[in-house]
Order: structure tokens, then sequence, then C-alpha cells
């Protein structure tokens, strides 16, 4: 199975110092800088990922409240919470979402008027 590769980049500015220097994309060389992208190896297309998502979530709720028991109501929104979650986290684990860096050059063109 060969991995797709969908990268989003990140613009200048879009992300705030804070969490760049979290990432590590800062402190590159004068004139250079450190792009960062996420990529991920994803094949679902995500309307179809959000569906199953909420199909999911559907299908656990009702399975909470259509059981007879003496749990409270709150605890019972609780767990189906809980259950609700790791199904996203395992989705998200199945996507391998990666921070992928790569250090940044000088333009090898120089234009003089």
């Amino acid at each position: 199975m060969a991995a797709a590769s969908n990268g989003l980049p990140f613009m200048n500015g879009s992300l705030p110092n804070w969490l760049a220097q979290l990432l590590g994309l800062t402190g590159a060389d004068r004139g250079e800088g450190i792009a960062g992208r996420l990529e991920s190896s994803w094949n679902w297309p995500a309307w179809l990922t959000l569906v199953f998502l909420l199909a999911a979530g559907g299908f656990i709720f009702f399975a909470y409240w259509s059981e007879r028991g003496c749990a409270r109501r709150w605890l019972k929104f609780g767990l189906a919470t809980i259950r609700f979650g790791l199904v996203g986290l395992v989705l998200l684990m199945l996507a391998q979402w990666m921070l992928t860096r790569e250090r940044t050059g000088l333009p090898y063109l120089v234009v003089a008027v």
C-alpha cells in the first residue's frame, strides 16, 4: 500500500511564535528558514471520514441510551463521549499524521536592475 502524501504547508505568519518554537520550526541562519508541513497517509476523502465518524457517534450514543440499567444520564453521556473520543483518536492515529521540516535556503537567481 503506497502512502499518499497530503501536505498542508504552513504559510509565513500562520503559526504563532510559541507554537513554531515548540515544533522546532525556528532557529535557521540569516536569510534561511525552516518550512514545515503536515503530511498524512489517509486515503479516504474527508466527507467519507466525517460521515463514518458521525455514524459511529450516532451508534455509540444510541447504544448507551437504549441500554437498560440504573446508571444516570450524565454517566451514560460521559461514557459515550469517552468512547466517541477514542474512535476519533483511532482514526487520527490511522491517518499517520506527521510534521516534516525542511530547511529553506536563499534563492539561486539574483535579479539586478
